[in-house]
């Protein structure tokens, strides 16, 4: 998902929410029905405590506490684009949401040395890339906790159903595996039951 498609998802939210959609409304519990309102409640259901945060990890999140990591990209843009490696620093802090290399370089220590925790799809992130999925359920779990109580039904669906995955899957079946299962019981209660009423 990018910024583009985020802001949009806002301003869906907040007309919705002014048309007097009850779901919509729902979701804003006791913030304003204005953009910053939306902007705010799906920075909080995508595990972030503000729109800046979100948007900052939608750019592209630094997930990596390392930085040869970063160092190694950037030597990888400057010999694909032809560029110094300075240039390619910089293009690099600023894909991740930063206004320099130093920038990018400090929130990469404060990861490393704990200063600054990690987000929940930092966390994720490296539940996934060590196919740890006792540890993805618990940060989804924790996710999920901090979600307005009308989202939680969609979301809790999908994570019962984590526990009940057999060993040994990857990260990305992992994931593969939560979507289908999602799909499935989204399209479920679309699907009309007895007497045309929804299941």
């Amino acid at each position: 998902m990018d910024v583009k498609q985020l802001k949009k998802q806002a301003k869906e939210l907040v007309a919705a929410a002014r048309a007097g959609d009850a779901e919509a409304v729902a979701r804003f519990g006791d913030l304003p029905l204005k953009l910053a309102g939306a902007q705010l409640v799906l920075a909080r259901e995508h595990g972030y405590p503000s729109w800046p945060a979100l948007v900052r990890v939608e750019v592209e999140q630094p997930f990596h506490d390392d930085i040869d990591y970063y160092e190694g990209r950037a030597e990888g843009i400057a010999t694909v684009k032809g560029i110094s490696t300075d240039d390619a620093r910089r293009e690099l802090a600023g894909r991740h949401g930063y206004s320099s290399w130093d920038a990018l370089k400090r929130h990469v220590a404060a990861l490393s040395s704990g200063a600054e925790p990690a987000p929940l799809f930092v966390l994720a992130y490296r539940a996934l890339e060590s196919a740890d999925r006792g540890r993805l359920i618990e940060l989804v779990d924790a996710l999920v906790k901090t979600l307005p109580v009308p989202r939680r039904p969609r979301l809790s669906i999908g994570i019962s159903t984590l526990a009940e995955l057999s060993p040994p899957l990857n990260g990305q079946e992992l994931m593969q595996d939560a979507d289908r299962r999602l799909y499935a019981a989204k399209f479920a209660r679309k699907t009309p039951g007895p007497k045309g009423h929804a299941a």
